[in-house]
């Protein structure tokens, strides 16, 4: 799981510029987790076209459901 993680990771950032991995990276990091943020990018364009391609993410947490604007 760690292995592929990293290597989702590895590819996102080495092929879209402005991405930011947010936590820690290694073995620090969750196996099953992925969290970036992609600036310039509105959340759900960025969901709609993920999901064309297979991958389905989340624009935001829980605590914010709805809200379209950041959390402070």
């Amino acid at each position: 799981m760690k292995k592929l993680r990293d290597m989702l990771i590895k590819g996102i950032m080495d092929e879209i510029p402005y991405v930011i991995l947010n936590g820690p990276k290694g073995e620090r990091r969750a196996p099953d987790n992925v969290n970036l943020s992609f600036l310039y990018c509105e959340g759900e364009a960025l969901t709609i076209e993920f999901s064309f391609n297979g991958i389905y993410v989340s624009s935001g947490s829980a605590c914010t459901s709805r809200v379209l604007e950041p959390s402070i």
